[in-house]
C-alpha cells in the first residue's frame, strides 16, 4: 500500500463499510460465547492437532453476489481429522455452515474486542476438513450503474472478515479464488483469480463497475499487463493512465530477472477504484489485480509500488504485523531502484526527493517491532505510519550505498526465491543479507529502525 490510513475516514467500523460499498455494518444476531474452543488432543489420534484458534487454512473459494448480498465461502482446512476452527466474520450474517457434503455443522459466535475494534468469530467445534459458509452482507442497490456506486472491496489490513470468513494474520497463507455472480448489464467484475501460490486473506478482492480494459504489453516471460479504468471519470485521462502503466512492462522484466519469477499467474494489472473524497490510500496490493484510487491512477510511482508487492508483501508474506517493514520498506526502496532502472536516474532521484520531503513525519517514529508476534493488526500502532515506508527505504538505500545496489539486488532476489509463497520475519531478511553480503544489516536495523 503506497499511502497508509491516517485520519482518512476509512477506519475499521462504519467508514469501512462505505469503502466496501455496503450500506450498513450492524453486528449479526447470534449466541455470544467466550472464546476460544480448543482442538482435542486425541482427535482421530492426531497428536499434532492445533487448538481451534490456531488452526490454519489451506484454501478459500469465494462466490459473491454483490447485488443480492449473498456469499458462499468454501474453506479447506489444514490437517485432516482435527476438531475445531475459528474464523473472523465481521458484519457477515451467517445463514448456514456445512461440511462440504451438505451436512449441517453446529456453530456459534464469540465476540471479542481489541484496539482495532469489535470483532465476531465463527466457532466450529466439530472435526472437519472443509467448511462451507453461506452468509449475507449488505448488497448494492438494484440500479447501481453510476460511477459513485462502483463496488470495490477493501479488506486490508485486518478486515477480511467483512467480505468472507477468514484469518486476519498475514502469516496464514491460503490459495484464493474469488468469483462474482449476478452482474447487471454494463457491469464488469474484476476478481482475484485462482491463485496457485499461497496468499494472505487480505489479497481477496472484487471491483465491479463499467470498466474499460486495455492490454498494456507482455513481459518477456509471457505475463500480460492490463489496466482497467472508469471511463466516466473522463476519457481525457486515458493517455495519462496509459503513460503511468507503460513502465510496468519493463519493470516486470527487471523484477523477474533480478528477484525471481512472479508468483500469481500470467495476467496482472491495475484496477481503478473510487474510494471517495478524503481518502489518502493511493493503491492496495490485491494481486494480481491491484486496486488504485482514481486520484492516483496516473501516478507512475504508485503503479510501480503496487506492482512490487507481488514480490515483497504478497509474494513473500510478512510473518506478522510487527514485520510490516518487510513489505513496505523493501517495496519503497525497490520502487526507487526499479524506476531508476526502467525510466532513468532522474526518476529515481525524484522518488528519493519525494521520500525526504516529509521527513519530519517519520524520522523519529518507530519503523519496526523486533519482538514476538502479538499484534492483531498494524493499525493503531506506532508503525502504522510513514516510518516503515520511508525509514525502511532509506535503510536499504544505506546498505546499497555501502555494498553496491547490485549486491543488494542479489540478496533480495535469493531471499524472495527461497520464500515465495511463504511468510517471513524481517529479522530473517536481515540475517540473510548479512550471510549473502557480509554487511551487518541486523545491527544497522537495531540502530536506526527501532
Amino acid at each position: 500500500m503506497l499511502r497508509y490510513l491516517v485520519a482518512s475516514g476509512l477506519r475499521a467500523g462504519l467508514a469501512l463499510c462505505a469503502a466496501l460499498g455496503l450500506v450498513s455494518c450492524g453486528h449479526p444476531t447470534a449466541q455470544t460465547v467466550e472464546p476460544a474452543v480448543s482442538g482435542k488432543a486425541d482427535d482421530q489420534n492426531h497428536a499434532e492437532c492445533p487448538p481451534a484458534n490456531e488452526r490454519t487454512l489451506a484454501a478459500t473459494r469465494l462466490v459473491l453476489n454483490a447485488f443480492s448480498g449473498r456469499g458462499t465461502a468454501t474453506i479447506d482446512l489444514d490437517i485432516p481429522g482435527c476438531s475445531g476452527v475459528e474464523l473472523v466474520t465481521d458484519d457477515l450474517i451467517i445463514d448456514a455452515v456445512t461440511d462440504g457434503s451438505g451436512a449441517l455443522l453446529e456453530w456459534q459466535y464469540a465476540a471479542f474486542s481489541n484496539d482495532a475494534g469489535d470483532f465476531d468469530t465463527l466457532i466450529i467445534a466439530e472435526a472437519v476438513d472443509r467448511v462451507v459458509v453461506e452468509y449475507a452482507f449488505e448488497p448494492m442497490t438494484a440500479d447501481s450503474t453510476a460511477l459513485q456506486s462502483v463496488f470495490s472491496t477493501l479488506s486490508w489490513p485486518h478486515n477480511c472478515g467483512r467480505i468472507m470468513p477468514c484469518h486476519t494474520s498475514p502469516n496464514d497463507g491460503l490459495k484464493l479464488t474469488v468469483a462474482v455472480e449476478g452482474l447487471q448489464a454494463g457491469q464488469v467484475a474484476i476478481t482475484t483469480p485462482r491463485l496457485e501460490s499461497e496468499a494472505a486473506s487480505y489479497m481477496a478482492a472484487v471491483a465491479i463497475g463499467p470498466y474499460q480494459e486495455e492490454l498494456i504489453g507482455t513481459s518477456a516471460s509471457g505475463i500480460a499487463i492490463h489496466v482497467w479504468w472508469l471511463p466516466a471519470l473522463g476519457e481525457e485521462r486515458q493517455d495519462g493512465i496509459l503513460a503511468a502503466m507503460a513502465p510496468v512492462v519493463p519493470a516486470v522484466d527487471w523484477l523477474e530477472t533480478n528477484l525471481g519469477p512472479y508468483g500469481f499467474g500470467k495476467k496482472i494489472g491495475a484496477v481503478e477504484v473510487d474510494w471517495g473524497p478524503g481518502t489518502e490510500l493511493g493503491g492496495m496490493e490485491h494481486h494480481p489485480f491491484w486496486h488504485v484510487d482514481d486520484g492516483t491512477m496516473t501516478d507512475i510511482e504508485t503503479q510501480i509500488h503496487e506492482l512490487l508487492h507481488g514480490w515483497y508483501g504478497n509474494g513473500i508474506r510478512i510473518g506478522c504485523w510487527e514485520d510490516f517493514i518487510l513489505s513496505e520498506g523493501v517495496t519503497s526502496y525497490l520502487t526507487a531502484r526499479v524506476m531508476g532502472q526502467v525510466i532513468g536516474p532522474e526518476a529515481e532521484a525524484k522518488v528519493w526527493s519525494d521520500y525526504a520531503e516529509d521527513r519530519s513525519d517519520w524520522e523519529n517514529t518507530q519503523a519496526w517491532r523486533d519482538r514476538e508476534c502479538t499484534l492483531f493488526t498494524v493499525e493503531g500502532t506506532e508503525i502504522w505510519s510513514l516510518a516503515p515506508y520511508r525509514r525502511g527505504a532509506f535503510f536499504f538505500k544505506k546498505i546499497a550505498d555501502e555494498i553496491g545496489p547490485e549486491k543488494l539486488d542479489a540478496a533480495l532476489g535469493t531471499f524472495y526465491q527461497q520464500n515465495l509463497g511463504r511468510s517471513a520475519r524481517f529479522a530473517d531478511l536481515l540475517n540473510h543479507i548479512e550471510t549473502e553480503t557480509g554487511f551487518d544489516a541486523p545491527t544497522l536495523a537495531r540502530q536506526t529502525l527501532l
